[in-house]
């Protein structure tokens, strides 16, 4: 049974079952392409307007949502933690993917570069913890 605006076009299921099993790319690989090669909308949108996504525009995207939330994430630049661009220009090269970047003042919301260290790793960067705060001793479950 279905109302009338539930009803589409084409491809009405009897159920989720039925619906799911349609969209598997095993089961129906003509179907999966047709429905879902069109491409992330991401491309999309490049493809249709090209110029949208400049430095002016997602400075102004980024002023919009700066603020809006409860400020317990990183600050972000052009979607990458900040504490992170900071330290890359501190040393004068792209960070590694292993190497953890400390906040010596404690606040994740301060990213001057005088306050930051670079670690190799999570390890170096738990033994500085246990030799200098204490918080993180040996035999602790965190």
């Amino acid at each position: 049974m279905r109302y009338p605006s539930q009803v589409k076009k084409e491809r009405n299921f009897c159920s989720r079952k039925c619906m799911n099993t349609h969209r598997t790319k095993i089961l129906n690989p003509e179907g999966y392409q047709r429905n879902f090669n069109a491409g992330h909308l991401t491309e999309l949108n490049k493809k249709l307007n090209p110029s949208r996504m400049n430095d002016s525009t997602r400075w102004a995207i980024r002023q919009k949502h700066l603020g809006k939330g409860e400020g317990k994430a990183y600050p972000k630049i052009h979607g990458r933690h900040a504490h992170r661009v900071v330290a890359e220009q501190k040393l004068g090269r792209s960070l590694k993917p292993k190497e953890v970047v400390h906040h010596i003042d404690g606040n994740i919301l301060n990213y001057d570069p005088d306050i930051l260290m670079v670690f190799a790793s999570q390890a170096e960067h738990l033994e500085w913890h246990r030799s200098h705060d204490g918080r993180f001793k040996r035999g602790d479950a965190k």
